[in-house]
């Protein structure tokens, strides 16, 4: 996606597919510790791409200071409207090559 001359991509897409329809998946990766600038990137290529899920996914863990923060204002983790969608936060663990899943915020999208 391209506006004002600067292409906007996240790091991965992909897409579920049911009967009726095809809906976007939106994807950041990041090698470092997950703050605000990441969180809101992820946001953003949520909302451009419309995506029915959002991932933030890093190889370390949410910081206990950015959950406390999330705690007290979670509405900066959603997004979409009028179908109100969140951005999951999760943790790859590089050793066993999958994701933690007591490490998902604000929870497990798969529970």
């Amino acid at each position: 996606m391209a506006f004002l001359s600067r292409r906007f991509a996240p790091d991965l897409t992909g897409y579920v597919k049911d009967e009726e329809r095809i809906e976007l998946i939106s994807i950041e990766v990041k090698r470092k510790e997950v703050g605000f600038s990441e969180i809101f990137q992820a946001k953003g290529y949520a909302e451009l791409l419309r995506a029915k899920f959002a991932f933030l996914i890093s190889h370390k863990p949410l910081s206990p200071t950015i959950r406390q923060f999330l705690r007290e204002r979670e509405a900066l983790l959603y997004y979409g409207y009028p179908n109100v969608k969140v951005v999951y936060i999760g943790r790859f663990n590089l050793e066993t090559k999958s994701m933690v899943d007591e490490d998902w915020y604000p929870k497990s999208p798969f529970s």
